[in-house]
């Protein structure tokens, strides 16, 4: 079974590379990162999505197997939201996780979500995604780096420095009593 990053953004591209970086080290064989974000077309968020498109091909493209970068833009029916501000943003949101999760699941890839990057609504709209749709095997994901996410230069941790991927539970709603 294959392994898939998905990843929300928002500005500050270093939150997908951490746990990438640090899925990597803990021996998960991740084929593509699917990176989820609000419209790039404007700042601040057209500057990460630059950098991670960049890093994608410095430095992951190298690996054995590489691992692949997908940019999934939330899609609502009036476009590409700038932010998560309205009932309609954030429905747009959900929908675009849903999709992308589910896809990912049928082609029978094992899921890891990063919900470090992002506003807040994305990461609870991540985790319904998880209780609807991961088994098992699928993982939630946050990231703790002092040095590196306070960084607005560097993508990876130095050797030295403590990345703590905190694994998020998930209580999945078919398991959950109708009581």
């Amino acid at each position: 079974m294959g392994e898939v990053l998905v990843a929300t953004l928002g500005t500050e591209p270093q939150v997908v590379t951490l746990v990438l970086d640090e899925l990597l080290k803990q021996g998960h064989i991740i084929c593509r990162t699917v990176v989820v974000h609000t419209d790039d077309s404007v700042e601040p968020v057209k500057t990460a999505v630059f950098k991670l498109r960049a890093e994608a091909g410095r430095h992951y493209s190298f690996l054995s197997p590489p691992v692949i970068f997908r940019f999934e833009p939330i899609e609502g029916e009036h476009g590409r939201p700038q932010d998560i501000l309205t009932e309609e943003d954030a429905g747009a949101a959900f929908k675009t996780l849903y999709r992308i999760v589910l896809k990912e699941k049928r082609a029978g890839y094992k899921v890891h979500l990063s919900i470090a990057g992002g506003r807040k609504a994305m990461a609870v709209y991540g985790m319904a995604v998880a209780q609807l749709l991961f088994d098992e095997d699928d993982r939630v994901w946050h990231v703790v780096s002092e040095e590196v996410l306070h960084s607005k230069d560097r993508l990876h941790a130095e050797p030295d420095e403590r990345v703590i991927l905190v694994p998020i539970p998930v209580l999945k709603w078919s398991t959950i009593s109708p009581v």
